[in-house]
């Protein structure tokens, strides 16, 4: 509907991805237009200086052009972005990132190579951004503008990158460059990495409390071993503006529509929901005055309709199925698990809920000790998902207090929470069987 466009910009990409300070940077980018293109620039500024630099970007054919950055020294970021205007009447212009330069694509010069098998992943941010990231909410969910670059083998520009982790964690936090904490990680949808668009980049164990780095994947490999659901975490170093990150690490897999898929790959488009706290905030949104637990059990309003308002911070929905406000499946699964006993306690939690299935995630988290989780201590980390056709399943998640890991004792009792639905399943003779065909399970 424009009388003229500017030139497509596209296949942005800088060589070698991991400059050393001795090597100048390539910058490449295919760059078309039916009008023909006028000679495209390469802007380039030295973080944190804010002047750029053009230099006339030459052609190398096949509409491909290329601009040179000089080498800087070791720690050295510099940000650019490519402007192009084609030979048009009227001329029409166009820039990489389509934004710039609120946006930009960034380079670092005299990374660390790290040694060993891990993984390697950096994070590159302006020094605006990361003043503005340490100044601002810690539970502020607006991604702020990064390059990602995975293994120094490929290079994410404008990735999208935020705290992770609950108010009970981002009080802690001082900066993106601070002390320890976790990092969300977003890409576009055409510019994935591993086929995934979302990352969590975590600290292992409850911030770094695991001096062996293993518990927590110990807890998950104990739960794939008796048959329930697990999240695959991948051990990696973590740079942060040239800045190793801890000793090391996680990729840490979430319950998000990936896993679903994967557990479920013939059911994926039921109802997630996360069982999580209800916080409430001070002023400044960061500090938590007070919490409450994920339960059950029935709250009603007016009529005897379920007040959905009380649901909703305890289960929250993620975006399968229903929409935030409608709750008819969480609903029936509430009547059931409240009903008369025996019956219709019995048929109707059967035939909503995977007893055997829930049974099982609630003996993992008894084996390893993890009272911060729904149905042991708390009413929290944990997922359930209703397949469209079939029952009610729990996706656990977050198992950092474990073992000898802040988990509690080897000689807790196996029964007893602070969810009183819970209790009637456990305590219902037939389930009761189930939770222990769990234990036998895990034994043997």
């Amino acid at each position: 509907y424009r009388t003229n466009n500017g030139p497509a910009i596209s296949g942005v990409r800088h060589w070698p991805i991991l400059p050393t300070a001795a090597e100048p940077v390539t910058v490449f980018a295919q760059i078309e237009d039916p009008d023909g293109v006028a000679q495209p620039v390469l802007k380039y500024r030295v973080d944190p200086a804010s002047a750029y630099t053009a230099v006339t970007m030459a052609y190398r054919g096949a509409g491909l052009y290329s601009g040179i950055i000089p080498a800087q020294s070791s720690g050295t970021r510099v940000a650019f972005y490519v402007e192009a205007a084609d030979a048009g009447t009227p001329v029409a212009s166009s820039r990489f990132p389509d934004d710039a330069p609120t946006r930009e694509c960034l380079v670092g010069f005299g990374e660390v190579q790290p040694g060993g098998t891990l993984g390697d992943y950096r994070l590159w941010v302006t020094q605006s951004n990361v003043a503005r990231w340490t100044a601002r909410g810690k539970q502020s969910n607006r991604a702020l503008d990064a390059t990602f670059v995975y293994g120094g083998c490929r290079v994410v520009y404008n990735a999208g990158t935020l705290y992770s982790g609950s108010p009970w964690h981002t009080p802690g936090y001082s900066g993106p460059d601070g002390s320890a904490c976790d990092y969300e990680l977003n890409l576009a949808d055409d510019d994935t990495v591993l086929g995934a668009g979302d990352f969590v980049l975590a600290t292992i164990g409850n911030l770094n409390s695991d001096p062996t780095y293993q518990a927590e994947r110990t807890a998950f490999w104990i739960g794939r071993k008796i048959g329930a659901p697990y999240l695959h975490r991948r051990y990696i170093k973590l740079f942060f503006n040239s800045q190793q990150r801890s000793a090391v690490y996680e990729d840490a897999q979430q319950p998000n529509g990936d896993v679903v898929s994967e557990f479920f790959p013939d059911d994926n488009n039921g109802d997630l929901h996360k069982i999580e706290d209800w916080f409430e905030f001070d002023d400044s949104g960061d500090n938590k005055f007070g919490n409450v637990d994920a339960t059950m059990l029935k709250f009603t309003t007016t009529g005897g309709v379920k007040k959905t308002a009380r649901y909703r911070w305890n289960w929250r929905p993620r975006g399968y199925g229903e929409s935030g406000s409608a709750f008819t499946n969480l609903f029936a699964l509430v009547d059931a698990a409240n009903a008369s006993q025996p019956e219709p306690f019995r048929t109707h939690v059967l035939g909503l809920m995977d007893v055997e299935e829930f049974m099982r995630v609630l003996a993992v988290e008894r084996i390893v000790g993890n009272w911060d989780s729904y149905g042991y201590s708390r009413g929290k980390n944990m997922f359930a998902y209703k397949p469209r056709s079939s029952r009610w399943q729990l996706l656990p998640w977050d198992i950092d207090f474990v073992l000898s890991s802040g988990g509690n004792s080897a000689t807790d009792p196996l029964f007893g929470s602070n969810e009183p639905v819970l209790e009637l399943l456990r305590a219902f003779p037939e389930f009761q069987r189930a939770y222990w065909r769990a234990f036998q399970n895990a034994c043997n």
